[in-house]
């Protein structure tokens, strides 16, 4: 049962021992067991699987982001310390009147994760709250990237668009691109698809055979970078293969009457990691100057650093589709360098983003300018962003690395959003940015 505090996390370290700190960067493919539940009493189906990314920051710490509703606990945890291959860490959550202990132990290596999870919580009972325990242990191996023949992975696949499609239509696609999509077969006859991977933009738990043939109806989940979250009656065919995936997904709006529904196709394979292309998963430091703050609350000028992950995918026309969530920018390329501008929210800043990528590196800056008409209010939002391949810890390419972030301060609203997909526009497709000619 996950928790959720009302009020903001807030993490502190215990003390985890000495030793030298062990660098570790790898999404980790791990069995589930419950060892105690005080909670709610359940335990994990026995035979359950989850991912668990961990990548490296720019403090030699890491941030933990467990992935799964059946392991307890927050959707991520910064700034966990890791010494000579051991974890011996607790993060306190703080709430009203009561404090809740997070503690994690075990080992974590870039080869193996065995770590226990204690989760202390509170449930209702008589009246009143008391404090109950939820503490799973995590055990496994890196997930498999570099087997071709493993479906679990990532994959690049090709999008076709074809709109609203009604009996006796003959579609054709209005819009192609390029997209990452995530397949996680956590347990056996299942497996959750997420296409957009950086915010799970569009996903689905379906049903698929021992071959990777789909027939399935059921739910498409959409999630939006402002936190909204909607589902949709879809109906998804084809097959999940490393060698070559193809789906259709049709699917109706809520509310839709009739026998029409968009309809979308989706057709590539699985994407090996490699230290040479610009198409791949990136961990930035970005170091932020905002001298917006003070206009806000009067402190200032504002300085930040945080780690956070971009995928960059390659078009059909050369460009680049760079998915920072959670915004989704297309960048053209010159000898892999790029500098364009952007406007955000209909005019009340330009972005600036200029960079290169230069395999296994990437290096850009982005510069808000705001303004609202009043020169008071004008201001700047300066970002260096400095970044490395998720696969690979060193620059001859020992060491490799696949892992999904979380950003550790939240962006402006809207600007993404599955506003790919046909029908799901809402306010994240107003608040895209659009490149100015």
């Amino acid at each position: 049962m996950k928790n959720t505090l009302i009020l903001a996390t807030s993490l502190v370290l215990a003390a985890c021992g000495r030793g030298e700190k062990t660098p570790v960067d790898m999404a980790y493919r791990v069995t589930v067991e419950t060892v105690e539940n005080t909670c709610d009493g359940t335990s994990v189906p026995e035979g359950t699987t989850a991912i668990v990314d961990v990548f490296a920051n720019g403090d030699d710490t890491v941030t933990f982001v467990p992935k799964g509703w059946f392991i307890p606990g927050e959707r991520g945890y910064p700034g966990l310390a890791v010494r000579e291959g051991k974890v011996n860490h607790r993060f306190v959550l703080h709430a009203v009147g009561h404090d809740f202990h997070h503690d994690f132990d075990g080992t974590l290596t870039m080869d193996k994760m065995d770590i226990t999870m204690d989760i202390r919580s509170r449930k209702p009972g008589d009246g009143a709250f008391t404090e109950c325990r939820e503490k799973v242990r995590l055990r496994g191996e890196p997930r498999p990237m570099w087997d071709f023949f493993d479906p679990d992975g990532k994959y690049r696949v090709r999008m076709e668009n074809m709109g609203e499609v009604c009996p006796g239509d003959t579609p054709s696609a209005r819009g192609i691109w390029n997209a990452p999509l995530d397949v996680d077969p956590y347990t056996e006859g299942r497996a959750v698809l997420s296409f957009d991977e950086k915010e799970s933009n569009v996903f689905f738990d379906l049903e698929l055979d021992a071959d990777g043939i789909v027939d399935w109806e059921g739910p498409m989940y959409a999630l939006y970078a402002n936190g909204t979250f909607a589902d949709f009656d879809a109906h998804v065919t084809g097959s999940v293969a490393p060698g070559l995936t193809e789906l259709t997904i049709a699917y109706r709006l809520p509310g839709a009457t009739g026998d029409c529904a968009y309809v979308v196709h989706a057709r590539g394979g699985k994407s090996l990691p490699s230290p040479t292309l610009i198409d791949n998963e990136y961990r930035v430091n970005y170091l932020v100057d905002d001298d917006c703050k003070p206009i806000v609350n009067g402190i200032g000028p504002h300085e930040d650093e945080y780690d956070f992950t971009v995928d960059a995918v390659v078009q059909d026309d050369g460009s680049i589709n760079l998915l920072e969530s959670p915004y989704r920018l297309n960048l053209d390329l010159e000898g892999g360098t790029f500098s364009q501008q952007f406007l955000y929210n209909w005019g009340e800043a330009i972005i600036t983003y200029e960079g290169a990528f230069d395999p296994p590196y990437l290096d850009y800056s982005v510069d808000w300018h705001f303004w609202s008409g009043q020169e008071e209010y004008e201001c700047h939002r300066r970002i260096e962003a400095h970044g490395h391949l998720r696969y690979w810890l060193d620059d001859d390419g020992s060491g490799t690395s696949q892992a999904l972030a979380l950003p550790s301060e939240p962006w402006p609203e809207g600007m993404a959003g599955p506003s790919m997909w046909p029908g799901l526009i809402g306010s994240n497709e107003l608040l895209r940015p659009i490149r100015l000619d």
